[in-house]
């Protein structure tokens, strides 16, 4: 995928680009409902989002709520983006059993 510049415009090109059955979740930790553990599949793909450090703004929730992501959490912290990135994928392989 490109770079982009706005959270539509990476959406957009999502639609077009991601396997339309791949569960889409955003990390989120002020207003998920349940841990990226918990809502990870255990196989097949995944798009995953990983906002800016401030956290997702309400209208950028609405537009992933609205593109079918589900907000997951990795605790109650707020995470620098590098490690939630690593933070994220080790859930994902972990859930998978790739440890």
């Amino acid at each position: 995928m490109s770079r982009q510049d706005t959270l539509a415009a990476c959406i957009q090109n999502l639609n077009t680009q991601a396997p339309a059955a791949a569960p889409r979740l955003a990390l989120d930790v002020y207003e998920a409902g349940a841990p990226l553990s918990q809502l990870a599949p255990a196989a097949g793909p995944v798009v995953l989002a990983l906002g800016p450090e401030r956290g997702w703004s309400p209208d950028e929730r609405t537009q992933l709520r609205a593109a079918g992501f589900t907000l997951a959490h990795l605790g109650s912290r707020v995470l620098r983006v590098e490690t939630a990135l690593v933070a994220a994928l080790s859930v994902l392989l972990a859930r998978r059993g790739e440890f």
